[in-house]
């Protein structure tokens, strides 16, 4: 709880302010809840809206309003309520208010020691961009974590996991970061196809990012002896976009569902109904990201493509097997692989396109011809003049992608092969030797903050 508190009062002293008031709160309404059944809803309800309310006068007042304002000329000094944004506030809420409903719902029996209590609420590795703990896996190892006795191996895993996040981060998400960063400084030069690939750059780069993050969260928790929910299961094999979000930033998508979603169904249940409530869960998701209309359509169209995607659950790759007749499987699974990743960049594409609506316009976008379209000059002057990286360079990060993709498809699907493969020593100092080589030569180090800290 110390460190959680110093960082925060680096950070900002008057963000630990913010934090102890909503920790109070949950700590406060938490056994109101739990000690009066005729009352209980209406503590829970309080609870709820107090928490919100911090979390909307931070995140919509000082940021939004204040921002609008300055558009129109109006200038309003509130740099010091800036300053008291506490860094991950959103997940810091969702937290928040996941322990006071599972309180509610008895799930879990609300934490009587204060100590404990706000220890879980600002436990630091996990809280500025997730992953976003339940009550009912974290706080049993946090009562405990005074007991443990130092686990060797626990402890040297964990600084294992953070080197591969700061190997991520620096290596790969910060390099494909900045291509999407070139494109989008310049999107009327990098129109057409160089502009397509850039989505996907946009999409997998973010994806690192934030996975890196949560490697180094989970390795330093684990330094302490606790252990974090995973964040990520190989998004990108997702063979439907259904699928996509059971394995991308699934303790988000979890706490909407649980919390956002479920409870609407049980309102308006329906057949229709519960679909409709999936696309406003999508939409909350976006304008979360950040209150802007382009967040709204990203938001609106992962929506519809969910709610499209529920009722012909399976039909494409029926459609592929009859084509393939199940005897190049390998090829069937990719283009099923392909095809989700084309649909689920849809939303991030128009999105863009949206907020570079004053340098390319969407219906130019859409009658390029062939040749205009595929813009050739950019990828030229890209590889031989170098302007993004050196081509062995990229090579190289190619091939650390799809080495590590194919060791967490290991990891998921074929463990005791992983552990076998990982546990020889020869293998160890192989993958260490250059894993430090290559981050020498191809780390990129102008991106110092992770993407998830500005939601």
């Amino acid at each position: 709880m110390i460190s959680s508190i110093g960082m925060y009062y680096i950070w900002n002293s008057s963000s630990v302010i913010v934090l102890l008031f909503i920790s109070l709160i949950v700590y406060f309404f938490s056994l109101k809840i739990n000690s009066s059944n005729i009352h209980s809803r209406k503590y829970l309800c309080a609870g709820i809206l107090l928490v919100s309310s911090v979390y909307v006068y931070f995140k919509v007042y000082a940021e939004v309003f204040n921002n609008f304002l300055f558009s129109r000329g109006t200038f309003q000094d509130m740099s010091i309520l800036a300053d008291a944004i506490p860094l991950g506030i959103s997940f810091y809420t969702f937290q928040a208010i996941s322990y006071l409903v599972d309180v509610y719902k008895k799930i879990v029996p609300p934490e009587r020691n204060p100590l404990y209590s706000i220890l879980y609420l600002t436990f630091f590795p996990q809280l500025t961009a997730g992953p976003i703990e339940r009550a009912s896996h974290l706080l049993p190892q946090l009562r405990k974590i005074v007991h443990n006795n130092f686990n060797e191996k626990m402890f040297y895993s964990g600084l294992q996991l953070i080197a591969l996040g700061l190997f991520k981060k620096f290596v790969l998400a910060d390099n494909l970061r900045s291509f999407d960063n070139m494109v989008s400084s310049d999107p009327e030069y990098f129109y057409g196809l160089p502009f397509v690939i850039a989505v996907f750059v946009a999409r997998y780069s973010t994806f690192l990012d934030l996975f890196a993050y949560i490697d180094i969260a989970q390795g330093s928790a684990r330094l302490f002896g606790i252990n974090l929910v995973d964040n990520f299961k190989q998004p990108f094999l997702a063979k439907s976009p259904t699928d996509f979000w059971k394995r991308f930033h699934i303790s988000l998508v979890s706490w909407f569902w649980s919390y956002v979603y479920l409870p609407l169904c049980r309102m308006f249940p329906g057949i229709w109904t519960v679909r409709f409530i999936a696309v406003i869960m999508f939409i909350l998701v976006g304008i979360w990201h950040k209150l802007e209309f382009s967040f709204f359509v990203w938001g609106f169209l992962h929506g519809v493509i969910f709610f499209i995607a529920s009722f012909i659950a399976g039909r494409p790759s029926w459609i592929l097997k009859k084509i393939f007749r199940d005897k190049l499987k390998l090829f069937q699974n990719f283009f099923i692989i392909l095809g989700t990743q084309v649909i689920l960049s849809i939303p991030l594409m128009i999105a863009k396109l949206i907020l570079f609506s004053d340098k390319i316009s969407i219906s130019k976008f859409i009658i390029l011809s062939w040749n205009n379209f595929c813009n050739l000059s950019v990828f030229t002057r890209l590889l031989v003049y170098k302007v993004y990286m050196p081509w062995e360079n990229l090579v190289v990060i190619i091939f650390v992608i799809v080495f590590l993709e194919r060791a967490y498809y290991l990891y998921y699907n074929r463990r005791k092969r992983f552990d076998e493969l990982y546990n020889r020593r020869l293998v160890q100092l192989s993958l260490m030797f250059s894993a430090v080589i290559i981050f020498i030569t191809c780390g990129r180090f102008d991106f110092f903050t992770f993407i998830y800290y500005q939601y």
